[in-house]
């Protein structure tokens, strides 16, 4: 069971009575021009007028501002309020010299953090940021809480765990720390270059494609100079290409998929995305063999996700 914020749902189907594991805190975020803050400099406001933590960075160009710590309601699509951009907004122009306004924010969003207590343990009512396994009475194995940073610990911990109880069959461990990500094996920094020199692309989007793609940014690029080369969006770096690519290697099946998660376009800028929206839908389309009903279906729910 490793559904994140939804893990106590889940454990609960299994035991009607399970002592709960989690609470959720909301994380909300803003995205600004990447002329708000200096390319490697990060800014951390640790007063607020309500105790929260504000920070700034820079991020894929753009600038990212958030805050952490409020207490939510565990939700499949969290979006961040008026308010909580107002609040974000109002803190942080107090530290820029150039004005600041609601049009400047090209993206927002919210996601939940799941904290955990372990239900077994004495004292519960500590909440962490650390990871909690948790097996049930029927041999149920959940995995809650963690953070981006150290998904791969979770994921060892887990398959540890399971191997330990005999679910797995033999007696190997998780080789996790000892696997590269895909693009890892043969990535040079000198891959930007390559790119360039060999496919013609300009200097952004080569720099953009063997960062994100490392030694697979060949493969992007290939399907790129076979008529796929446009940008899905102006000023922004992603490609036509990078749409068919996810269809065919990373299994990505809508286009808020592709959006959202293969690029990170549906978090910089709302409005390109929304503009790009019917154009990766027809990409899809065209690769998945879909009709024009699911087109038009896969659209409309992608312009929903990301409005």
């Amino acid at each position: 069971n490793a559904t994140g914020p939804f893990s106590d749902r889940v454990r609960r189907l299994d035991e009607p009575d399970a002592k709960l594991l989690l609470s959720a805190s909301s994380g909300v975020h803003i995205v600004l021009e990447g002329r708000f803050s200096p390319p490697e400099t990060g800014l951390l406001i640790p007063q607020t007028e309500d105790g929260r933590v504000l920070f700034l960075l820079p991020w894929l160009g753009h600038t990212l501002i958030g805050t952490t710590d409020q207490p939510a309601a565990i939700e499949a699509h969290p979006k961040a309020t008026e308010e909580e951009i107002a609040y974000i907004l109002r803190h942080v122009e107090r530290y820029f010299a150039l004005p600041l306004a609601r049009s400047d924010v090209l993206a927002s969003w919210s996601g939940l953090r799941p904290l955990v207590s372990d239900p077994d343990a004495a004292d519960t009512a500590r909440l962490s940021r650390d990871h909690v396994i948790n097996v049930s009475a029927s041999g149920l194995l959940t995995i809650a809480g963690g953070k981006w940073t150290t998904y791969r610990k979770m994921a060892q911990d887990t398959v540890d765990e399971a191997q330990r109880r005999g679910a797995l069959g033999g007696n190997k461990t998780s080789p996790t720390d000892r696997l590269m990500l895909v693009g890892g094996e043969r990535f040079t920094p000198l891959g930007a270059a390559a790119l360039q020199e060999n496919y013609g692309l300009e200097l952004d989007v080569a720099s953009y494609l063997s960062r994100t793609y490392g030694d697979q940014a060949e493969a992007v690029a290939r399907l790129a100079q076979d008529g796929l080369g446009a940008r899905l969006a102006p000023g922004h770096s992603y490609l036509e290409a990078e749409v068919v690519y996810a269809a065919r290697c990373e299994g990505a099946r809508t286009s808020a998929d592709v959006l959202a998660r293969r690029t990170r376009l549906g978090f910089l800028d709302q409005s390109a995305t929304l503009n790009a929206v019917p154009r990766v839908a027809r990409l899809l389309a065209a690769e998945l063999g879909w009709s024009e009903a699911a087109r038009a279906a896969d659209a409309e729910a992608a312009r929903l996700y990301f409005a």
